[in-house]
């Protein structure tokens, strides 16, 4: 998302992006990782002058206009109608709950927002994997002992224990340069690393270095 705001939205590409797309009889990872490719090994034919920048803004771009149509679609059909929703008929827009990993795309709350599709939009908080994770334990809480409330925050649980260097591991003294923490953009994760040799960035930027398995897609 940062990098695409680099770059510049290219409409025309859109009709090529729905090409691709529509040779998939069905959606799936697989689909998405084919598509992928399709536009590594056509990039030039296909989109002829759009920077890495320009490509990522157009395509995050297209997803939501795709998402805005597929919505309005689904709305015009009459699927969530105020009969079949049981709220009152005066009510001529359904509300919606974004919920799950998704529901932390700021870009697309915002574009959901000012469509005016909906009458409210609700985003529960923690809607990704840590929020299910303690949703998950408050609910057996709940069963267990039938307190209804928990007191939570980012910081709680057990206190970091000093302990010895686990096997195959070894330990290096810090020497010389400044270090920073470097939050990753999925939750409340840090990560340290000396801030100014350029290898440090080099291998912050390859997979190998990702402190979680791949992004689903």
């Amino acid at each position: 998302m940062a990098y695409a705001a680099l770059g510049r939205v290219e409409k025309s590409a859109h009709p090529i992006f729905d090409g691709i797309t529509d040779a998939f009889p069905a959606t799936s990872p697989d689909k998405a990782e084919l598509f992928g490719k399709k536009i590594a090994v056509n990039r030039d034919e296909l989109l002829p002058g759009l920077s890495d920048a320009d490509l990522i803004a157009t395509f995050q771009a297209y997803l939501g206009d795709l998402l805005l149509h597929r919505l309005s679609t689904v709305l015009r059909r009459g699927l969530f109608s105020p009969t079949s929703t049981g709220r009152p008929a005066s009510c001529a827009r359904p509300n919606l709950v974004i919920g799950g990993g998704c529901a932390l795309n700021i870009k697309r709350n915002s574009m959901l927002r000012a469509s005016s599709l909906f009458d409210d939009i609700w985003i529960a908080p923690f809607p990704n994997d840590s929020g299910a994770a303690i949703g998950t334990a408050t609910c057996e809480m709940f069963r267990v002992s039938g307190h209804p409330a928990l007191e939570w925050d980012v910081y709680s649980g057990p206190r970091i224990a000093v302990g010895g260097i686990p096997q195959g591991w070894q330990e290096n003294p810090v020497t010389k340069g400044s270090w920073r923490s470097c939050c990753t953009p999925k939750g409340n994760r840090s990560s340290y690393c000396p801030a100014g040799p350029s290898s440090v960035r080099a291998r912050w930027a390859t997979a190998a270095s990702w402190p979680r398995p791949p992004i689903r897609p």
